[in-house]
């Protein structure tokens, strides 16, 4: 059972964005988009899990789980798009409305990863039989609607 749970970080990547999160000084603008603590919903059911553990486990897979990313492909495959909001953004930044900035930002790449999930990627692995089954469809990461109703973004810290 432990290994169910235990996340593959094959690249470090994992690691380095829990790190990368935890330098990040309170009183500095930031956006957190995902599933940020501050909006964590209720448990997923019977696992007891909360939604951001499950999220967690399909975007870096586990022993038993594929990966099947869609945050960091959402973002990378849009990397150029975000950069030119950015950019447009800076005025803004400039004249002290950087939390407006920040949560245009975050709506944004908000709906690139719900849209993520609802569209899936060709190259995750497919459903088991059994899972298909049990949830009466096929579309991965989708079967009460929790996980794609709990993806948020947060604004923190002063302009």
């Amino acid at each position: 059972m432990a290994k169910y749970f235990t996340i593959k970080d094959n690249d470090k990547l994992y690691k380095k964005i829990v790190a990368d999160v935890n330098k990040i000084k309170d009183d500095q603008p930031y956006v957190k988009i995902g599933f940020p603590e501050e909006n964590v919903e209720s448990k997923t059911g019977a696992s007891g899990l909360t939604v951001a553990q499950v999220a967690t486990f399909h975007e870096f897979g586990t022993e038993n789980i594929p990966e099947r990313s869609f945050i960091r492909s959402a973002v990378a495959e849009n990397r150029d798009k975000i950069s030119k909001l950015i950019e447009g953004l800076k005025p803004s930044i400039l004249q002290g409305s950087s939390l407006k900035a920040l949560s245009i930002v975050g709506e944004y790449v908000q709906t690139l990863i719900k849209s993520k999930i609802q569209t899936g990627d060709s190259s995750w692995a497919e459903l088991r039989p059994s899972t298909i089954r049990r949830k009466g469809s096929s579309k991965a990461l989708i079967d009460t609607g929790q996980m794609l109703n709990s993806v948020r973004y947060v604004v923190k810290g002063k302009s």
